[in-house]
């Protein structure tokens, strides 16, 4: 976040057009905590395992 908004900036005067911008360019930046795959990538992994059981915990 640093690298977009200075530390001590409020965030209630920054522009919502440019905070998504800055959400969407963090989602999707390849980390190497997820084997290079983005946190949108990550999540939309995940969810899609998570439809496919029929309850809402899976036994494991």
């Amino acid at each position: 976040m640093r690298q977009y908004l200075p530390k001590g900036i409020d965030l209630n005067q920054a522009d919502q057009n440019y905070l998504n911008q800055v959400a969407m360019s963090l989602n999707t930046r390849p980390r190497k905590a997820l084997n290079w795959l983005t946190p949108l990538e990550e999540f939309s992994r995940l969810t899609d395992y998570h439809k496919c059981f029929k309850t809402v915990a899976p036994h494991v």
